[in-house]
């Protein structure tokens, strides 16, 4: 079951939660946000009965229950975690408790650098400062309740009388870094300049960082969109969108790789993949589109994500196209 289908089927056992599940359909909410609001509204209307049917739904794809045996998570959904894990250090968007001591936190930029080493350094820089501004939180969190004048109750009273620590609850969270929550951009003051002083290995890892993880990826996607804006500037049968959500079939597809394995420092820090690969997705797009001109009435809709596929090491970016009347799409499709 996929998260569309259970938000969808969902109401019709649970009718109290249509508006919700509307609002996760919509994206106006994540999946683990619109979790975690009917585990509250089930809780605030007295239907705690309602809550194990939630979870057993809601976990159907992820774990794998035989009888006589405790229910486990699936292993595939393990390793597939595990793989990113092993590059990303943290995914905030999927993960339900505190982020694990010894982690840096995964936070994208908002960024217009097309030098990888500078956006790596911006990445890093960003997630220093996140990790302490969490470890300010929790500090405080302590000292608040350690001042009440009962402080027990003080601590039951914030985590729900429940046996688990107060930093283990979504309370500790800071705003701008949420379990369950993909994380919004941020502006970074690392400067380019910084680079200057960094020997060779150094400027090497911050450009690595920048392709291998998936918020380094994510922060250099807008990059690339502005310089297929750039190419196609003045083309009118030509649409550039920022986002896309149809699940049909594209009408062409292409994507920019690299396989990571073994790539780890192996790479120059001045070698600018961003550069490279916005050339190579817009040029072969641009072929597919004027193989395809003599169409006059056809709006070319071109979509850019990042490639994700941590299971092969293949990390990059892929551009699709939609062929369409203006101001609409006929075909998408499913990405992965």
């Amino acid at each position: 079951m996929d998260d569309n289908s259970f938000f969808s089927d969902l109401p019709a056992t649970i009718p109290e939660v249509g508006d919700i599940c509307a609002q996760a359909l919509s994206g106006e909410k994540t999946p683990i946000e619109a979790a975690l609001e009917l585990f509250k509204l089930c809780k605030e209307a007295g239907k705690e009965e309602l809550l194990g049917e939630i979870v057993t739904k809601s976990l159907e794809d992820f774990v794998v229950r035989h009888e006589g045996a405790s229910p486990y998570l699936n292993p595939d959904y393990m390793a597939l975690l595990a793989e990113r894990l092993q590059f990303d250090e943290d995914a905030p968007e999927l993960r339900t408790g505190p982020l694990d001591e010894g982690c840096s936190p995964a936070v994208p930029v908002d960024t217009d650098s097309l030098n990888p080493a500078h956006i790596g350094l911006q990445l890093q820089v960003e997630s220093e400062l996140v990790k302490k501004q969490i470890k300010e939180h929790h500090a405080l969190l302590v000292e608040e309740i350690a001042d009440q004048e009962n402080p027990i109750a003080a601590y039951k009273e914030v985590t729900h009388n429940l046996p688990v620590g107060i930093l283990s609850l979504p309370e500790s969270d800071i705003p701008t870094y949420k379990r369950g929550v993909l994380p919004v951009p941020v502006k970074s003051e690392a400067q380019a300049s910084s680079l200057l002083k960094m020997d060779e290995d150094t400027k090497t890892e911050l450009s690595w960082k920048a392709l291998s993880t998936t918020q380094g990826r994510r922060s250099i996607t807008p990059s690339l969109v502005s310089e297929a804006k750039k190419h196609f500037s003045g083309r009118e049968n030509v649409k550039i969108l920022e986002t896309c959500d149809n699940k049909a079939e594209c009408d062409f597809f292409h994507e920019w790789t690299v396989n990571a394995v073994g790539m780890r420092g192996s790479h120059h820090s001045e070698f600018s993949f961003v550069v490279v690969a916005a050339k190579v997705l817009c040029k072969r797009a641009d072929l597919y589109i004027q193989s395809q001109e003599d169409d006059t009435e056809t709006l070319f809709n071109l979509y850019i994500e990042p490639v994700n596929n941590y299971a092969d090491r293949q990390f990059g970016w892929a551009i699709y196209i939609y062929k369409g009347k203006p101001g609409c799409l006929t075909r998408s499709t499913e990405r992965l």
